[in-house]
C-alpha cells in the first residue's frame, strides 16, 4: 500500500505529494481506527440500553465520553458516526446543554 505525506518549507507556503511506504505507524493507526470503531459501536449498545445516557441520569461518564466521541468529528464520518442512531441523538443532546455551549471560545488556565 502506498500512502502520501505533505512535505515541503511551510514558511514559503509550498506543498509537494511524495510517496511514502507503509511503515508500523500505519498498521497501529489502521489497528487502533478499528478499535475505535468498536468502542463506537459498544457505546451504542449502552445508550440503546440506557435510556440515552451511560448511566440513569446525565453523569460524568457521559461528559468525559462526549469529549473522546467529540474528537471524532474532524474526521468526517470516517468512523460511521451517522449510521449510529443513539450516539448521534446523544451526542445532539449533550452539545444542546447550554453549558457546553457557553464553554464554547473559552480559554482558561487550570488550577485558577
Amino acid at each position: 500500500m502506498v500512502t502520501s505525506r505533505i512535505s515541503g518549507s511551510v514558511g514559503a507556503g509550498r506543498y509537494r505529494r511524495e510517496p511514502q511506504r507503509q511503515c508500523p505507524d500505519v498498521v497501529e493507526v489502521d489497528r487502533l481506527t478499528e478499535q475505535g470503531i468498536g468502542l463506537l459501536l459498544d457505546l451504542e449498545v449502552a445508550l440503546a440500553e440506557g435510556g440515552g445516557w451511560l448511566a440513569a441520569e446525565l453523569s460524568a461518564a457521559d461528559i468525559a465520553v462526549f469529549a473522546w466521541v467529540q474528537g471524532f468529528s474532524r474526521f468526517g464520518d470516517r468512523f460511521g458516526l451517522t449510521g449510529l442512531r443513539h450516539v448521534r441523538a446523544w451526542v445532539e443532546s449533550m452539545a444542546g446543554r447550554p453549558s457546553y455551549g457557553s464553554s464554547l471560545g473559552v480559554v482558561g488556565r487550570p488550577f485558577e
